[in-house]
């Protein structure tokens, strides 16, 4: 059986590996924090997909600001032409 101090080594390489990841991601501008790194490692270095941070699109079927952007420009665009 697994003892605590397995389970604390298995955390720390957890952190380890977060900790390279989450720099990757700020792309060396400072030193990620222990808490970005601990929120790193418990959600195994993965992207956030929460519905703040998602799609819009696939959480409630609205449209992204990218393509909300796009028809404000459009729109400008044309009221312009005419």
């Amino acid at each position: 059986m697994r003892d605590e101090n397995f389970r604390r080594h298995q955390e720390e390489v957890k952190k380890e590996r977060a900790k390279k990841v989450c720099s990757r991601r700020l792309m060396a501008s400072r030193e990620p924090s222990k808490e970005e790194i601990g929120k790193m490692a418990s959600v195994h270095c993965a992207d956030c997909s929460c519905p703040m941070c998602g799609n819009p699109r696939k959480h409630f079927g609205q449209k992204t600001m990218q393509e909300l952007k796009l028809e404000n420009i459009k729109k400008i665009l044309s009221d312009f032409e005419n």
